[in-house]
C-alpha cells in the first residue's frame, strides 16, 4: 500500500526503502510543473551514513513499486558527467523529506549484491563515492538527465541563465554585507532582533523553536560583545561551539526541519557575529560541527 509521506520531520529510512516523488525544475528558469515522477532506493542506512539509488525510469504519473523493480541504476551525461551512476551518500540530517516533490513510500525492495557493494563503497569513502547535502540531488539528477536526453538545448540556456543570474545575487548580497558590517557594532546587534525573517507560517518550524533560535543568537552575541573589542580565538571558538550546538540539540528533537533557507540565515547570522569579533576564520570551522 502506498503511505503518503507528510511534514518535514525527519524518520530515518530502512535499507530498501523505495520512494517515488515528483521531479522539481531544475533551475528557477525551467518550466514550473515539469510533468514527471522518479523514484529512489535506499541502498544503506546505517547511524553514519544513508546512501541512495537513483533509478533509471521516469514516468508522466506515479510509478508502482512493481515498475520501479523494473529499472536499473540511473547513469549520469549530462554536462562533464561521464556515466557516473547516481547514488549518493547522506548525512542522517540531510534526510529531508521535504526536499523531495511530493514524496511517497512505495514499499521495499530487496538489495542485490550490487546495492550492498555501492553502499559498502559510499560507506567507507572509496574511490569515485559521491556525496549529496540534499534529498534533492535525486531529482536533480533524474529531471537532469531527462532534459538532457529530451531538451538538451533549452536546459543549456536555462543552466546558462541560472548561473548568470546566481553570480549577481552573489555579488549583490557581498555588497550588502560590506555596507552593513561598515556600520554594524556590537550595540546595534544586540538591538536587533535574529532571524528577523522567521515566522512559523512562512517557515514552518515550531515557535517555540523560533523562540529559542533567537535567544541562542542573542546569548552569543552578549558573550561575544563582553570580550570587545577582539575576543581571544580559543574564548571565541567556545562561545561559537555552544551556539552551534544548541542548534544541532534543537533540531535533532523537532526531527531535522531546518532546511537550505533556514540554514543560510542561521550562518548569515553567526558569520556576521564572527566579522564584528575579528574572527572570521572561524566560519570554517562552524560548518564542521553543525548537524543541520
Amino acid at each position: 500500500m502506498k503511505a503518503v509521506l507528510r511534514g518535514s520531520r525527519r524518520v530515518l529510512p530502512a535499507a530498501g526503502t523505495v520512494l517515488s516523488f515528483r521531479t522539481a525544475p531544475f533551475t528557477r528558469f525551467s518550466p514550473a510543473e515539469t510533468g514527471r515522477w522518479a523514484a529512489l532506493r535506499v541502498i544503506g542506512a546505517s547511524p553514519p551514513i544513508i546512501v541512495i539509488l537513483v533509478l533509471d525510469g521516469i514516468w508522466t504519473a506515479r510509478p508502482s513499486l512493481a515498475e520501479t523493480a523494473a529499472c536499473g541504476i540511473l547513469r549520469e551525461h549530462r554536462f562533464s558527467l561521464r556515466r557516473e551512476p547516481a547514488i549518493f551518500g547522506l548525512q542522517p540530517p540531510d534526510w529531508k523529506l521535504a526536499d523531495l516533490r511530493e514524496p511517497v513510500l512505495l514499499g521495499a525492495a530487496p538489495l542485490s549484491a550490487q546495492d550492498r557493494a555501492h553502499a559498502e563503497a559510499i560507506a567507507c569513502y572509496g574511490i569515485g563515492a559521491r556525496y549529496g547535502t540534499s534529498l534533492a540531488s535525486a531529482s536533480e539528477a533524474a529531471e537532469g538527465e531527462w532534459r538532457w536526453a529530451h531538451d538538451r538545448d533549452a536546459l543549456r540556456d536555462e543552466v546558462a541563465r541560472e548561473q548568470i543570474a546566481e553570480k549577481a545575487e552573489a555579488a549583490a548580497a557581498r555588497a550588502r554585507f560590506a555596507a552593513r558590517m561598515a556600520g554594524q557594532t556590537w550595540d546595534r546587534l544586540r538591538a536587533e532582533t535574529p532571524l528577523a525573517g522567521w515566522s512559523a507560517a512562512e517557515t514552518g518550524l515550531p515557535p517555540a523553536f523560533v523562540a529559542g533560535a533567537r535567544r541562542a543568537l542573542l546569548l552569543a552575541c552578549a558573550e561575544l560583545s563582553a570580550l570587545a573589542p577582539k575576543p581571544r580565538k580559543p574564548a571565541a571558538r567556545a562561545i561559537f561551539k555552544r551556539c552551534v550546538a544548541w542548534f544541532n540539540h534543537a533540531d535533532h528533537r523537532i526531527g531535522g526541519m531546518v532546511g537550505t533557507a533556514e540554514r543560510d540565515d542561521i550562518r548569515a547570522a553567526l558569520a556576521e557575529m564572527a566579522r564584528l569579533a575579528g574572527q572570521k576564520r572561524l566560519l570554517e570551522e562552524i560548518d564542521g560541527w553543525r548537524d543541520w
